[in-house]
């Protein structure tokens, strides 16, 4: 994001401000149907509404976008940073990385990653706060960072923009890209699944939301201050960060230290996270379903134990190609054009209809791919973000124009393990409005 930052601008940060509404969202009509139904990974959802085809469809989508998507562009960027802030060569700190996941990862399992990722976000608020304080110190102050900023400190870029116009933040495509990231992606719903409550998990998702309004100031601001500082003279957007802790660090003792614990702080929370949900959507959704129904449970553990060494050493080999895109989160977010829209479009009808067979919901599936990349083909000039919000509608009507002519007598009921009722929470309702007027208060101020 800082490396986004320091080429395109605070623009990026429409990423975190709308994953708020979102989540706001996602908490108040999604989470209680997963509650209600009981089920452990996002795949599992889908069988109990269609078939297990659709299961295994979106359950090889998650692994494989898991692991040579997100781990890998994070494992990448990590090292890359650390590496070059320490002048250290980034095959070193790649497996320093992976060693450290496969402890946390292993060990513990969810619950102890739960725990120990109090203690890193912590890490990294505090760390990176400070990055952003001090760097805004050294470039003249507060009025000298908006004046040098050159237009990267506005939100909202003009619509001929083909990264980040305003439609596309506001009414566009990045919408796909946050429901599908915060609502059908087991690396994030897992938390959602685990919570004791509708209510704790609504206030947990709450909490989310109200950081994510921060993240543009710790992750966003040392990109453009990286860039007020360099100019453009830097050739790859993702040494923005790394390059601002070696200039900051000449008047700030320590600061290498506490960045060292920032930056592994944030990336071992997030690969751990990653490999638990791409370990159990495999051992789960795939391994129990097809290979051994009744394992016990020593078997699923050690499953999901091998299952993660091996999508831990298939990431960091995939990891250093990630050099060869222009910058690893616009490859994260380019890429998950592939499965977004068609998952996206599944679960809604899932969720929301009744009627519409599964054989639509499997077309969709095994269209997503190939339609996201021919469109990318035709409208190479558009925004990734609308060619995705395109390929989105384009799937969901036609599941639905499928879903009328191909119309279930009977009406398809959802099995419901726990009686799960919205709770009009008056917290839950005055932190969700609390939100969302604070989202438009920071639109309308950048």
């Amino acid at each position: 994001m800082a490396g986004s930052g320091y080429e395109t601008g605070l623009a990026v940060g429409s990423h975190e401000w709308t994953a708020a509404i979102a989540l706001v969202i996602i908490s108040i009509y999604i989470l209680p149907k997963y509650m209600s139904v009981g089920v452990k990974t996002i795949p599992e959802y889908l069988e109990l509404r269609f078939n297990h085809w659709s299961r295994l469809v979106v359950a090889i989508f998650i692994i494989l976008f898991t692991i040579f998507i997100q781990f890998a562009s994070v494992i990448y960027a990590s090292s890359l940073a650390i590496g070059t802030i320490f002048d250290t060569p980034q095959y070193y700190i790649l497996i320093l990385f992976a060693v450290l996941t496969a402890i946390f990862t292993l060990i513990g399992g969810l619950s102890s990653v739960v725990r120990t990722n109090i203690v890193f976000a912590a890490t990294f608020l505090i760390g990176g706060a400070l990055v952003t304080f001090k760097g805004i110190y050294e470039v003249g102050g507060i009025a000298a960072f908006v004046e040098k900023s050159q237009g990267k400190l506005t939100s909202l870029l003009p619509i001929d923009n083909n990264y980040m116009p305003w439609t596309t933040a506001l009414i566009g495509g990045l919408w796909v890209a946050q429901f599908y990231y915060f609502g059908f992606n087991q690396f994030i719903t897992q938390y959602l699944l685990s919570g004791k409550t509708l209510s704790d998990a609504q206030k947990g998702v709450l909490l989310a939301a109200t950081i994510k309004l921060m993240i543009p100031i710790i992750a966003i601001f040392p990109g453009i201050i990286a860039f007020e500082i360099f100019g453009d003279t830097l050739a790859n957007p993702d040494l923005a960060y790394p390059k601002l802790i070696e200039y900051l660090s000449g008047s700030m003792h320590g600061l290498k230290a506490m960045i060292f614990c920032t930056l592994v702080a944030a990336t071992v929370s997030s690969l751990n996270s990653m490999m638990i949900a791409a370990a159990d959507v495999f051992t789960h959704d795939i391994f129990i379903r097809y290979f051994k129904q009744n394992a016990s449970n020593s078997v699923i553990a050690k499953t999901g134990r091998i299952s993660t060494v091996i999508f831990i050493l298939l990431g960091c080999t995939w990891a250093p190609l990630i050099s060869k895109f222009h910058a690893s989160f616009e490859y994260i977010q380019k890429f998950a054009g592939m499965i977004s829209p068609g998952i996206l479009a599944v679960f809604l009808i899932a969720m929301f209809t009744k009627r519409i067979p599964s054989f639509v919901a499997n077309l969709i599936l095994l269209l997503s791919v190939p339609l996201y990349f021919l469109l990318l083909n035709w409208f190479g000039d558009f925004s990734f973000y609308d060619i995705m919000g395109a390929s989105f509608i384009i799937l969901l009507a036609l599941s639905i124009i499928l879903g009328r002519i191909f119309a279930l007598k009977d009406e398809v009921i959802m099995p419901e393990k726990f009686e799960i009722k919205f709770e009009r929470n008056l917290l839950v309702i005055i932190w969700s409005i609390f939100l969302i007027t604070l989202i438009a208060f920071l639109y309308l101020l950048f």
